[in-house]
C-alpha cells in the first residue's frame, strides 16, 4: 500500500513538471491532483513507523509546493487570458462627435467634403464592426482547437498513469501471494517439526515426560515465539 502511495506521488511530481498550455486545463489538472492528495496524506499518517515514511513526506511536502507555485502563476496566466477576451470581444471603437450642423455657415464646396467624410466614418465603423466580430470567432475557435488539443493529450497521460498504477497493484498482489504461500509453508513445517518432536519424545521416553524435559520445552516455545514475533513485525516493513 505505501509503495502504491509513492508512485502515486512520484506520477504527480512527474505531471506537474510538464504541464499543458492551456491554463484552463492546468487549473483542471492542478484542482484533480489537490483533491487526490487528501486521502493520500490521510493515509500516509498511518505508516509513521513504516522506514519509506520519511522519503514519501519529503516527496509529498515537495509536491504541495510545487502545486501551490503553480497555481499562483496559473492564476495570472487565467486573469490575462480573461483580459484578452474583454479585448477581443469589447475592442474600442472610433467615436464621432460632431455636434455642430455640418450645413451651417459652410460653404457648398465644403458642406460636399463633410458629408463624403461622414460616409468614409460610417463605413469605417461598419468594417471595424464586421472586423470584431471575425476577431471574435478566430479567437474562440483558436481556444476550442486548443482545448480540444490539449484535453486530448491530458486524457492520453491519465490513461498512461493508469495503467503503470494498475501494474504497481498487480505486483503488490503477487508479492502478498508469495508471503503468504511461504506462511503456510512455514505452517506446515512446523507442523513436520511438531510431530517429529512428538514421536522423538514418546520414542525416548516410552510415553513419560519428565519435569525437566516439560521446562525445557517451555523454554523453547517461549524462545520460538518471541522469535515469530519479531518476524511478524519486521515482514510488513519491508
Amino acid at each position: 500500500m505505501i509503495r502504491s502511495m509513492e508512485h502515486i506521488v512520484d506520477e504527480y511530481l512527474l505531471e506537474v513538471s510538464s504541464t499543458p498550455n492551456n491554463p484552463v486545463l492546468v487549473k483542471l489538472m492542478l484542482d484533480k491532483i489537490s483533491n487526490d492528495l487528501i486521502p493520500i496524506k490521510l493515509n500516509l499518517n498511518k505508516y509513521k513507523s513504516n522506514k519509506l515514511y520519511d522519503t514519501i513526506n519529503d516527496k509529498l511536502i515537495e509536491l504541495i509546493h510545487n502545486l501551490d507555485t503553480l497555481k499562483h502563476k496559473n492564476t495570472k496566466k487565467l486573469a490575462q487570458m480573461k483580459r484578452q477576451s474583454i479585448a477581443a470581444t469589447h475592442p474600442s471603437q472610433v467615436v464621432i462627435d460632431d455636434h455642430s450642423d455640418p450645413r451651417s455657415n459652410l460653404s457648398p464646396s465644403t458642406y460636399s467634403t463633410g458629408v463624403r467624410n461622414n460616409d468614409v466614418n460610417e463605413l469605417r465603423k461598419r468594417l471595424l464592426e464586421n472586423n470584431r466580430s471575425s476577431l471574435t470567432n478566430d479567437y474562440h475557435e483558436t481556444l476550442q482547437q486548443d482545448l480540444i488539443h490539449d484535453l486530448s493529450d491530458m486524457v492520453s497521460d491519465m490513461k498512461d498513469g493508469a495503467i503503470r498504477l494498475s501494474k504497481k497493484i498487480m505486483d503488490d498482489n503477487v508479492l502478498l501471494s508469495r508471503t503468504q504461500d511461504n506462511m503456510m509453508k512455514n505452517d506446515s513445517l512446523m507442523n513436520t517439526v511438531g510431530s517429529n518432536l512428538t514421536s522423538y519424545v514418546l520414542n525416548k521416553s516410552g510415553g513419560k515426560i519428565s519435569f525437566w524435559f516439560l521446562i525445557k520445552t517451555m523454554a523453547a516455545v517461549v524462545v520460538l515465539f518471541l522469535i515469530m514475533s519479531i518476524i511478524i513485525n519486521i515482514l510488513p516493513k519491508m
